[in-house]
């Protein structure tokens, strides 16, 4: 009885030392490859997506702080007579004689001014997409946003958000503006990103939240509108997701949020009177 039951014993251990077979290898190592490719795509996506939240959630906090310093006619040093409009922080800083370097609320407060995508705009990403940048700045003249050439600007743009050429910024790479809206309860209109050279120019005048809305090389006259509703769609090419930014004037309110279409919020443009 004890021999027949070592034999059984030896015969069951002899059939576990076989292992896998050749066919069962490949298969197992095929769900292996498959289960990490999977896991390192959506990781890829996760990345992605990571990056086109922060771009609009740093975006939207630079509106907020613009918004803030416009609302609480934030003083800034600023020289007076010919070089008017030009940052300074000593009277040695301006060029004119007689000319002084003062403390002054911007008439036309402070805002962001925005740039498209480009192909090759400049020698630093010649032949490759460009990120698209923003700048914040001071509005000096209070006329027609950044854009206003001339006097009494001392350069122009007039970026001078306390510093020459402006604070600048830039959405992550492979993330672009792609459209935006401006609406009021007298009209209102959409524009899509395209490739040709627009600007975007959003300031906030003190004493009031609301935003205004300066489009440069549009088509649109070139002058600074108050509208009381402006959306931002972001979108990060490789994945086609997007998100949102929108500033409301009635209530100030800057939200940036996930939205799942990422169509253009229209191709029709139609003037606010």
């Amino acid at each position: 009885m004890m021999i027949k039951s070592a034999k059984i014993i030896k015969l069951k251990t002899k059939g576990l030392l076989n292992g896998f077979t050749l066919v069962e290898m490949l298969v197992t190592l095929a769900i292996f490859a498959l289960i990490a490719t999977l896991i390192l795509a959506n990781f890829r996506q996760g990345q992605k997506m990571d990056e086109l939240k922060r771009g609009t959630l740093e975006l939207a906090s630079n509106f907020r702080k613009v918004q803030i310093l416009g609302m609480s006619g934030q003083v800034v040093k600023l020289c007076t007579g010919f070089s008017k409009g030009k940052p300074c922080q000593s009277e040695e800083d301006c060029e004119g004689e007689g000319e002084s370097c003062e403390n002054s609320v911007p008439k036309g407060g402070y805002g962001i001014s925005i740039e498209p995508t480009q192909e090759g705009d400049s020698p630093s990403c010649e032949g490759s997409e460009c990120p698209t940048s923003y700048t914040l700045f001071v509005d000096s003249s209070g006329l027609a946003g950044a854009f206003e050439p001339g006097f009494p600007c001392y350069v122009e743009p007039c970026y001078d958000f306390g510093l020459p050429g402006g604070e600048n910024y830039a959405l992550p790479e492979k993330v672009v503006i792609k459209s935006f809206d401006i609406q009021s309860s007298v009209g209102g209109y959409s524009f899509v990103h395209q490739p040709q050279n627009y600007k975007m120019d959003i300031t906030f005048r003190p004493p009031k939240p609301i935003p205004y809305f300066y489009l440069h090389d549009t088509g649109l006259e070139d002058v600074a509108r108050s509208d009381q509703t402006v959306k931002i769609k972001l979108e990060h090419i490789e994945i086609n997701k997007c998100r949102e930014i929108v500033i409301n004037g009635f209530s100030g309110q800057v939200s940036d949020n996930s939205i799942t279409d990422c169509n253009p919020y229209g191709s029709y443009i139609y003037p606010i009177p």
